[in-house]
């Protein structure tokens, strides 16, 4: 029987240049997904090749982690008696905000009966697709702890994007306004706030599913110590967002208002704050042939010298994240391969089509053109419908928090503990979300996605939805292809 996948799979399978950080996350991805093979027991599954030129042997061990943990999610589905693509139909714009209209498409869209989870889980519609895929300890802790304390390089841009005016509507006031960010403070390692790295167009001009994949410990704690290690690198990030003028609409205003952020205070190692690191068009130009721009958290295409101490400081943090690019990234191709395999090519041809974006496009570690980072600050129930689509998956990671921060999604009935380690991944422009406060500990969340007018600019279609049985075919199809093209290490 011919493969009901001849196209992207086989053929986006361009050579990365080899100085790109993005050989190294390939590397990963490859080894994951031939383990993840081996996991779901596919016929035809080859024996792992381990690429012991590119990949450490600590790292390994958290890649077998990985997969093991997402293994664990994979094998504890809860089932939908309904079609996400149906429900997803009637979504429409909203963002989240209207109960009305929320009671309503609950009645239609019946969610699971208040399901609450401590272990890595996943969630399928009634088509067989994916609709979440929640891993909690996804993250080793080693690997948390580098990351956390990498953060404090990013807390500049989390100040910054304090300052920034309001984007109109409610959820460009939430995710900016201060009540959901925790207070400053002298003991805050990470600012409060806000950043996104990436590639992308001017915001405004865009022209059985996996409903949820959870996976509690899909990062050894090792891992996770990393992370929240460098993340002191984005402080000045952090710190710079604060001064941004909100974002008009309900939406800005929560992303970027203080109210959900944790007070700054001087224990903090991470400023409250959100950074928006990747590639992108600029906000409401998302339209064919518009420019395709460095976000601004990271820095300006083309002009390294040009770039500010916030945005060179953001810069230093992405080329340390080399591992935990590699790991969110291999994620992604093991749940989606179609989407891994078209993210990855993406890039590739960004370069060959702005030349001015390599530079950045070099140290870029992760096969999404969007990350956010979100520094000490709790989010109210919303969907992301400027990110993403109904076919992507994207993937929420966080890193440290205390023991009693939960996630929710209410539209599928399911939450569960969002402790430190956790990847949860799935359409997030499709299902609604929330997360609370972690009163008493840090938390750093990051959100890596695919602005999708990028990925259609360069002329890639969008993948086909994530199926269960759609996935084991792709990755097989991927695998293929890997060694056809001599992709796969020795």
């Amino acid at each position: 029987m011919a493969s009901q996948f001849p196209q992207p799979i086989s053929g986006a399978q361009s050579s990365i240049p080899s100085s790109w950080a993005l050989v190294y996350t390939d590397a990963v991805a490859q080894y994951a997904q031939q383990l993840w093979a081996r996991e779901l027991q596919i016929p035809g599954a080859p024996q792992p090749v381990w690429n012991k030129a590119l990949i450490e042997a600590d790292v390994r061990e958290e890649i077998l982690h990985l997969v093991k943990e997402f293994g664990r999610a994979y094998r504890n589905p809860y089932y939908l008696n309904w079609s996400c693509k149906a429900y997803n139909a009637f979504v429409g714009g909203q963002d989240g905000d209207n109960d009305d209209f929320e009671f309503n498409l609950a009645a239609l869209y019946p969610p699971l009966d208040n399901v609450v989870e401590s272990g890595p889980a996943c969630i399928v519609d009634k088509r067989g697709a994916i609709g979440l895929f929640l891993v909690p300890d996804a993250l080793m802790t080693s690997r948390q702890a580098k990351i956390f304390e990498s953060i404090t390089t990013v807390n500049a841009t989390f100040e910054k994007a304090k300052n920034r005016p309001l984007t109109k509507g409610k959820s460009g006031i939430w995710r900016q306004g201060g009540d959901l960010f925790a207070p400053d403070g002298a003991g805050l390692q990470a600012t409060p706030g806000l950043a996104t790295f990436g590639i992308r167009q001017m915001q405004g001009h865009e022209r059985g599913v996996i409903a949820l994949f959870l996976v509690p410990d899909a990062l050894m704690t090792s891992q996770q110590a990393k992370i929240f290690g460098s993340i002191t690198t984005v402080n000045a990030t952090f710190e710079k967002a604060k001064n941004r003028p909100l974002t008009k609409g309900k939406s800005g205003i929560w992303r970027q208002g203080g109210d959900l952020f944790a007070p700054d205070g001087a224990g903090l190692q991470a400023t409250p704050g959100l950074a928006t690191f990747g590639i992108r068009q600029m906000q409401g130009h998302e339209k064919p042939g518009e420019d395709i721009l460095v976000a601004a958290d990271l820095g300006k295409a083309g002009s390294p010298s040009a770039s500010s101490a916030s945005q060179r400081t953001a810069q230093d943090w992405v080329s340390q994240s080399l591992v935990f690019g590699g790991l969110m990234s291999a994620a992604l191709s093991m749940l989606h391969p179609e989407q891994y395999a078209l993210s990855r090519e993406c890039m590739i041809r960004l370069a060959l089509q702005h030349p001015d974006l390599e530079s950045m496009l070099k140290i870029w570690p992760f096969t999404f053109n969007a990350l956010a980072l979100v520094s000490n600050r709790a989010t109210p129930i919303h969907r992301d419908r400027h990110s993403g689509d109904a076919d992507y998956l994207d993937g929420m990671c966080t890193i440290g928090g205390d023991g009693r921060v939960a996630i929710e999604f209410k539209g599928l009935g399911f939450k569960a503990r969002y402790r430190s380690g956790t990847m949860a991944w799935t359409s997030y422009y499709m299902h609604l979300h929330s997360v609370s406060h972690s009163p008493d500990a840090e938390r750093i969340a990051f959100a890596a996605y695919v602005k999708q007018s990028v990925q259609l600019d360069t002329g890639l279609d969008p993948p086909r939805t994530p199926t269960l049985s759609g996935m084991k075919e792709a990755l097989i199809e991927q695998i293929k292809a890997q060694k056809s093209k001599g992709r796969v290490g020795k």
